[in-house]
């Protein structure tokens, strides 16, 4: 379990995700609703591709 949370958290994928949920709250005023939307956005693409990778990955172990 550590070594797949390790795993995650040196993935160039998840700080690209965590940049791209953080920069436009940033940028954007807290009223923003467009940054909302894009923040909420990145962070359900990340969540739906490591998903969709997980199943893959799993579905290899179960075949062999």
């Amino acid at each position: 379990m550590w070594s797949d949370i390790k795993s995650r958290l040196v993935s160039s994928k998840f700080w690209m995700a965590l940049a791209g949920a953080v920069v436009p709250l940033w940028l954007g005023s807290p009223d923003s609703v467009e940054a909302l939307v894009a923040s909420t956005t990145v962070v359900v693409s990340y969540i739906l591709g490591k998903s969709y990778q997980d199943s893959k990955d799993s579905s290899k172990i179960s075949s062999q």
